[in-house]
């Protein structure tokens, strides 16, 4: 009975901590810090509380607002230190961020990434990755992840993707 009883004080006390740094997520988000985020994910992880997969993807959202995909890059390993499988959502919006600063490299690092934590590239994700290349005059590069798509079974090139590689009208006639 002792151990019962035990048991549902640390499952009070562990709803009750969750329950806190839900509240205090959401104060956060007020203040759209993505840093802060991260320290309380920290702080959850080590007092054996690991966050939801959801906490994740708000610190992502905001670090990806801020243009700071390297601590986004961080957050993806630790989703996956607490067994969280990141999203290819997740990593769709760390390459939008990279646009900011054109960082080609910064794409690269984080599709490297996404092959090293199994994350299976959506047809969007790769899109992203093509407009970020575009975007930071990689051209080679965008055509290459175009020619990629194109032998993905399944996998259709977004249209807005289509349109960067159309040739004008003047060409066509």
């Amino acid at each position: 009975a002792a151990a019962a009883a035990a048991a549902a004080d640390n499952d009070d006390e562990s709803a009750t901590f969750s329950k806190k740094m839900l509240e205090t997520i959401r104060r956060v988000k007020a203040s759209n810090d993505g840093e802060i985020i991260i320290r309380l994910l920290n702080y959850m992880g080590k007092k054996g509380n690991a966050p939801a997969e959801s906490h994740y993807h708000l610190a992502l959202f905001y670090l990806a607002r801020q243009g700071r995909w390297e601590r986004g890059i961080e957050i993806l390993e630790m989703m996956k230190r607490y067994h969280h499988h990141p999203s290819s959502m997740a990593c769709s919006m760390l390459i939008n961020s990279t646009r900011k600063e054109r960082n080609w490299q910064a794409v690269t690092r984080i599709l490297a990434l996404m092959r090293k934590l199994d994350v299976k590239p959506t047809s969007d994700v790769l899109g992203e990755a093509i407009m970020a290349y575009h975007h930071c005059g990689q051209w080679n590069q965008a055509l290459k992840m175009v020619n990629r798509i194109k032998k993905m079974p399944g996998m259709q090139i977004p249209a807005n993707v289509e349109r960067l590689f159309e040739a004008p009208a003047s060409v066509r006639r």
